[in-house]
């Protein structure tokens, strides 16, 4: 079974028990550690298996691709399968295409609950998805994506 991606551009929202509600835009801000940010965008979305239910126990990261600019960043999936996390770019703006690059996601199904001992490896869904960075101040794009990892059957 291919591993499935959907990727929607919209307006950022937070999480609640039904799931994504608008709260309004989210305004890029410098980062925590008051590292060095360009611009920032947004990526949430949720993590489903084969029957389309959220998974849980499943581990995420952003992958920096080259181009990006940007640091590894771990990503927090909750029970449910959803994910939301800000992707600063870190370094400066790149001479040709200031604002845009692409990252990697890569959702990974860790929890031991996954038969990663009969397969040998981890049941995992990748997608590389090309951000435009908001600068610093301004409304943050927020990229909202589908993984699907194709668990085999039980």
């Amino acid at each position: 079974m291919k591993a499935r991606m959907v990727l929607i551009v919209g307006l950022a929202g937070c999480f609640s028990a039904d799931g994504p509600t608008l709260s309004g835009p989210v305004r890029c801000t410098r980062p925590a550690d008051q590292s060095a940010s360009f611009g920032c965008a947004v990526i949430s979305g949720n993590v489903v298996g084969p029957d389309g239910a959220g998974l849980a126990g499943v581990t995420g990261v952003v992958r920096a691709t080259p181009q990006c600019g940007c640091r590894m960043v771990a990503i927090e999936v909750d029970s449910l399968g959803r994910f939301s996390t800000t992707v600063h770019r870190s370094e400066g703006p790149a001479q040709f295409s200031p604002d845009t690059a692409t990252i990697v996601l890569y959702m990974g199904a860790t929890d031991a609950k996954y038969p990663r001992s009969i397969t040998g490896g981890v049941y995992f869904d990748t997608a590389s998805v090309r951000l435009t960075y908001a600068p610093i101040g301004a409304e943050a794009g927020l990229y909202t994506l589908g993984l699907r990892i194709p668990l085999p059957p039980r």
